[in-house]
């Protein structure tokens, strides 16, 4: 069983200032393998799915991939275009999947990315589109945690071309380099917790969990330390801002050891400078600092 989304690189690069683009076309592809028929698809339809995109930018969307080689469109008077996904342009033509083939029709030399479908089913939500009527959507969480953009800027990432910062880091999905994690890690159960949660607590336990020098899954730590939360669960008062002077002054570091706790603490966003500095505290205890 496959559970990711195939995405041509090349069509990463060459949309990586449309991520709206590149998230509409994974949505295309994850509709077509289950459809196998081109996908009747509106701007309206895309807002069903992610309420915070606009009318303009989800029709821009759409229209930047109708007209680059990466669909083929089919257009009906009356009713919604449809799109059915393709390799990009091989000889001249528009390569479109193959559904019988081995890896869907897709040449060697044409590279591909694999997107974890969870963005879609766990972050965004299942989506039915109709080719007269609006689409229908069904969400284990109350409000989507990601939108199309996030789904297409993780997808640039696989590129190794998305920007930096955004929502995608501020959920431990992305580093601060712009490079994706491994692992989505989130499940039903905890991702329907997820969704209510206060901001506030997200950005707590994400700074908790980039302290930790253990951790390798950590979208999948965030998730479960949300879980493990209770629900009355206050959220404390802002910590005051960290400093680094604790380990500028720090009287028994060697050289290379303060060398390597300055670039953990300066490269940590606002957040996540806090716990770092505690778990300094706790790994190199001196009363000057007690």
């Amino acid at each position: 069983m496959e559970y990711y989304v195939p995405l041509p690189r090349r069509l990463a690069e060459d949309l990586r200032n449309s991520p709206v683009a590149i998230g509409a076309y994974c949505l295309i592809t994850r509709l077509y393998r289950i459809s196998r028929a081109p996908v009747p698809l509106s701007p309206g339809d895309l807002q069903c799915l992610d309420p915070s995109l606009s009318y303009g930018a989800a029709t821009r969307a759409l229209r930047r991939l109708a007209d680059s080689p990466y669909v083929l469109v089919e257009r009906v008077r009356g009713r919604k275009n449809s799109y059915a996904p393709a390799w990009g342009a091989v000889s001249g033509a528009v390569l479109p999947w193959d559904l019988g083939a081995p890896c869907l029709g897709r040449p060697r030399h044409i590279a591909e990315l694999r997107l974890d479908q969870r963005l879609f089913d766990t972050c965004l939500g299942h989506v039915r589109t109709h080719a007269e009527h609006p689409a229908i959507v069904e969400r284990y969480v109350a409000q989507p945690l990601l939108g199309l953009e996030e789904v297409g800027a993780y997808g640039a990432a696989l590129a190794g071309v998305a920007p930096a910062g955004g929502r995608l880091v501020e959920l431990g999905l992305l580093d601060h380099c712009g490079r994706p994690l491994r692992e989505i890690g989130a499940r039903r159960s905890v991702s329907e917790r997820m969704g209510v949660r206060p901001q506030e607590q997200i950005a707590q336990v994400i700074a908790q969990a980039r302290a930790r020098g253990d951790v390798r899954d950590l979208a999948g730590w965030v998730v479960s330390a949300l879980h493990e939360l209770p629900e009355s669960q206050p959220v404390g008062p802002p910590r005051p801002k960290a400093s680094d002077r604790a380990i500028l002054m720090h009287p028994e570091l060697t050289h290379a050891e303060r060398s390597r706790w300055l670039t953990r603490f300066r490269n940590a966003d606002a957040t996540a400078r806090s716990a770092v500095l505690e778990r300094f505290i706790k790994e190199h205890p001196h009363e000057q600092f007690v």
